[in-house]
C-alpha cells in the first residue's frame, strides 16, 4: 500500500531568507491584526516556524508551552535553526552557561522544566525561586520554552517568587500552546482558565494554539474563550506563489500489515531481526547524521511500556547489542533516551508527539485515529520510508482496504472510520467538577495572597475583589452553568476541597514516585527515574523500599498483577458512596492502602501520606465506559462491587458516573 507524499507551495516575502509556506505567510500577515490563532496543519509542516517567525520579526518576547520536556528540547532546535536561517543572533542560556552574560545577542533562548530549573539554581548557587526569576527576567528579548506544569504552578502562586514572575510575564507579548489537542478533561479545564487568568493579569496579548489533529469537541470552548482565527493549509495569501511543485513536506511511504493474534512482542522481534542487517548498513551510510542524533534507521512504537521493555530484552537475547537500542518511554531516565549512534529506537506514546529525526523504517501500533496519524507522521518526513502496522487481523485488513495508492488525506479519512476517536472530554469543562478545578486554582491564589505578609489589608482586599470579578467574568464568558452551584458548595468549606487544593497541579492525578531500577543498572543505563504509581503497582517486579538508602527499588516490569484498594466499601449503599467526593483523612491509614496479589506494597500508602487525597467511588460495571487515561482500582478485592479513583481522576470519574445515571434514567 503506497501513501503518496505531498508538497506545499512556497511564498516569496521581501526581507525573509526562508521561503514560507502559505500558512506560515498567513500567520506573518495576520499577526498584528489578531490576538488569537488556531493553526491546524499536518505533522511536519512547520507549525513552530509559523509562530516563531512573526515573534522574531516583530521583536517580541514569547513563551512556548509544550506538553512534554522531550518536545521542549526538540522544538528548541527548530527555533534555533530558524534564527540561524534568518540571521538573528541568539544566546542559549542554560545551567552550563549560568554564570555567563548574554553579550550582544538579539535573543536569549531559555528552556524551563523542573529539572532545568534545579540544574540552573545549583549552577548559580541560588534558590530555585530566584533562578526562576532570573530565567524569566525581561532584561533581553527572550524565547521561553516550558511545560504547562511550570506555568500552572506560577499562576497558582506555588513558587515563592510567583508574584514577581507574574510581573515578568507582562513583558511577554505572545504565548504558544503546541499539541493543544492533547489536553482533555481536567487538563483542558486548567489550560482554558490558565489562558484567561494570564491575560487578565496583563500577560500574553496574543494566544496561539497549534495542532495537527484538533478535536471539534473543544472548538466551542475556544470560540468562547478567545475566538481564534483559524489558519490551515488551504489558506490564500496575497504574496506571489513561487512556480514549481513546491517544497516536499512528506515523501512516499509504503505501508505493510503486520497482523498478530497474541504475541505482539514476538511478531515485532521477528520483523526487526529480518531488517537488522539492512539497518546496520543504513546506519553506516548515514554515519554523520546518526552520530548527531538526526537519523535512526528504525523506530518501533508500541502502546504498552511493558511490551516495549519486553521487546528490547527479546532483541538483546536474539543477538542485538543493547547499546544499539535507545528506549524512549515513560520508564527510562532522560539520559537513556539519547538516540545518537543508535540503530533502533523503541518507544511508546512518549515518542509520538513532535520528536523529529530521520528514519527509513517505522513499526507501529495505534489505539485510536489520532495516535495512528501522529505515529505514522514519524516516517516520510525527510525521505521515502517503509512502515509496518501492528494490529489485529481486522484492523490490518480494514486499513489495507482503503486503497493501493492513496493520498495522506485519503488515509486520514479511512483511519478515522476504522479506529475509535479519542474522547477529548471537552464536556467536562461545563460540569460541577469542571468548575471545582477552576475554583481550586482561584482559591490557592487567594490563599497565598492572604498569607503574604508584605501586602497590607487594603491591597489584599482589592486583590480578593479582583479575583471574585475574574471568576465571575470567566464563568459568564465560558457559559459555565455549574459554576454558581460549585461556588455555593465551596463556601461551606468541605474538607475534601481543602485537601484537593493542597495537591492541585496541572495534571492532578496519581503522584509519581522516584524509583531506582536495578534492571536498568544491569543494562548499564542511568537507573533513577520517576514512575507513576499505577504502573509500579500493576507491573513492577520486586518492588521494595530500602530504609538504609531511602530509596524505592524495582527490578524491571513484567506481567500484569492484580491490584486493589484495601478498603472495600462493600458495606456501603451505592447511593451513599458512589459519585461523592471524599478525603482519605476520614479513614484509618491502614485501610487506605494498595494491595498487590493480596500483599501490601512499598507504595501502598501514597494516597494517604504525606498529603491527604480526594477520592470517589463508582460501581464496577462502569469500567466499560473508561479508558487507559483514567487510573482506577477495584475496592476490597479484584472483583469488588466498586472501583475507586483519586484526585483529578476522581473528579472525572464522578462526572462519568453522574452522566451514566442520567443516561440510564432517560
Amino acid at each position: 500500500m503506497k501513501i503518496r507524499g505531498y508538497s506545499y507551495k512556497q511564498v516569496e516575502i521581501e526581507g525573509l531568507q526562508m521561503r514560507p509556506y502559505p500558512h506560515q505567510a498567513a500567520m506573518l500577515n495576520e499577526w498584528k491584526n489578531n490576538d488569537s490563532f488556531l493553526l491546524v496543519t499536518k505533522t511536519g509542516s512547520g507549525k513552530t516556524r509559523a509562530t516563531a517567525l512573526p515573534v522574531l520579526k516583530n521583536h517580541e518576547s514569547a513563551v512556548f508551552v509544550y506538553p512534554t520536556n522531550a518536545l521542549i528540547q526538540d522544538q528548541a532546535k527548530a527555533i534555533k535553526q530558524l534564527m540561524k536561517d534568518e540571521g538573528i543572533s541568539f544566546y542559549e542560556w542554560n545551567s552550563e552557561k549560568a554564570q555567563e552574560s548574554f553579550g550582544t545577542a538579539e535573543y536569549v533562548l531559555v528552556q524551563i522544566s523542573a529539572a532545568s530549573l534545579n540544574e540552573f539554581a545549583k549552577a548559580r548557587g541560588i534558590r530555585k525561586s530566584t533562578a526562576l526569576l532570573d530565567m524569566l527576567r525581561p532584561d533581553k528579548r527572550k524565547i521561553i520554552l516550558t511545560n504547562p506544569d511550570i506555568l500552572y504552578l506560577i499562576y497558582s502562586l506555588r513558587y515563592c517568587a510567583s508574584s514577581e514572575a507574574l510581573g515578568h510575564f507582562q513583558a511577554y507579548q505572545t504565548i504558544v500552546f503546541d499539541e493543544f489537542h492533547l489536553y482533555g478533561g481536567v487538563e483542558l479545564a486548567h489550560a482554558l482558565f490558565l489562558i484567561y487568568l494570564a491575560r487578565e493579569m496583563g500577560a500574553f496579548q496574543r494566544v496561539v494554539l497549534l495542532s495537527a489533529t484538533p478535536n471539534p469537541e473543544v472548538q466551542a470552548h475556544l470560540d468562547r474563550l478567545i475566538s481564534p482565527l483559524l489558519i490551515d493549509a488551504s489558506v490564500k495569501v496575497p504574496q506571489p506563489i513561487l512556480c514549481g511543485e513546491g517544497r516536499k513536506i512528506a515523501h512516499d511511504v509504503f505501508l505493510h500489515p503486520l497482523p498478530f493474534s497474541s504475541d505482539i512482542v514476538d511478531i515485532t522481534r521477528t520483523r526487526v531481526m529480518k531488517l537488522f542487517d539492512e539497518l546496520k548498513s543504513l546506519k553506516e551510510s548515514n554515519k554523520a547524521a546518526n552520530s548527531e542524533g538526526e537519523y535512526v534507521p528504525c523506530i518501533v512504537i508500541l502502546n504498552s511500556v511493558v511490551n516495549a521493555i519486553a521487546l528490547e530484552d527479546s532483541l538483546v537475547e536474539s543477538g542485538i547489542p543493547r547499546t544499539e537500542i535507545a528506549p524512549i518511554r515513560g520508564l527510562s531516565a532522560r539520559s537513556s533516551r539519547d538516540v545518537r549512534g543508535k540503530t533502533l529506537v523503541i518507544g511508546t506514546a512518549a515518542i509520538e508527539v513532535g520528536i523529529d529525526f530521520k528514519t527509513d523504517y517505522l513499526i507501529f501500533e495505534a489505539g485510536n485515529a489520532a495516535s495512528f496519524m501522529q505515529r505514522f507522521g514519524r516516517i516520510g518526513r525527510h525521505s521515502e520510508g517503509t512502515a509496518f502496522l501492528l494490529g489485529d487481523h481486522r484492523e490490518c485488513q480494514a486499513v489495507m482496504s482503503i486503497g493501493d495508492d492513496i493520498s495522506r488525506d485519503d488515509l486520514e479519512r479511512g483511519i478515522t472510520a476504522i479506529y475509535p476517536q479519542q474522547d477529548a472530554r471537552g464536556w467536562f469543562v461545563d460540569t460541577l467538577c469542571g468548575s471545582f478545578t477552576i475554583l481550586a486554582q482561584g482559591e490557592n491564589f487567594r490563599k497565598r495572597i492572604l498569607e503574604d505578609f508584605s501586602a497590607d489589608d487594603s491591597m489584599k482586599s482589592q486583590i480578593d475583589e479582583w479575583l471574585e470579578e475574574t471568576l465571575n467574568r470567566y464563568s459568564e464568558k465560558m457559559e459555565l452553568s455549574q459554576m454558581r452551584r460549585a461556588r455555593r458548595k465551596i463556601r461551606r468549606k468541605p474538607e475534601w476541597f481543602e485537601h484537593y487544593m493542597e495537591i492541585d497541579s496541572f495534571r492532578t492525578s496519581l503522584p509519581n514516585q522516584e524509583v531506582w531500577d536495578v534492571r536498568e543498572k544491569e543494562n548499564e543505563r542511568d537507573w533513577c527515574y520517576e514512575a507513576d504509581v499505577k504502573m509500579l503497582l500493576t507491573r513492577a517486579e520486586r518492588l521494595w523500599y530500602n530504609e538504609k538508602h531511602g530509596r524505592l527499588y524495582v527490578k524491571g516490569y513484567g506481567k500484569y498483577r492484580q491490584v486493589w484498594f484495601n478498603k472495600s466499601f462493600s458495606e456501603e449503599r451505592e447511593e451513599d458512596c458512589c459519585g461523592i467526593l471524599f478525603t482519605t483523612a476520614h479513614y484509618p491509614t491502614d485501610k487506605m492502602q494498595f494491595k498487590q496479589e493480596g500483599h501490601l506494597t512499598s507504595v501502598s500508602h501514597v494516597m494517604a501520606k504525606p498529603n491527604h487525597h480526594v477520592f470517589t467511588l463508582a460501581p464496577a460495571d462502569i469500567v466499560s465506559q473508561l479508558d487507559w487515561r483514567l487510573a482506577w482500582f477495584p475496592c476490597g478485592s479484584p472483583r469488588g462491587r466498586y472501583i475507586i479513583a483519586f484526585d483529578g481522576d476522581a473528579l472525572l470519574l464522578k462526572e462519568i458516573y453522574d452522566l451514566s445515571k442520567r443516561n440510564s434514567r432517560e
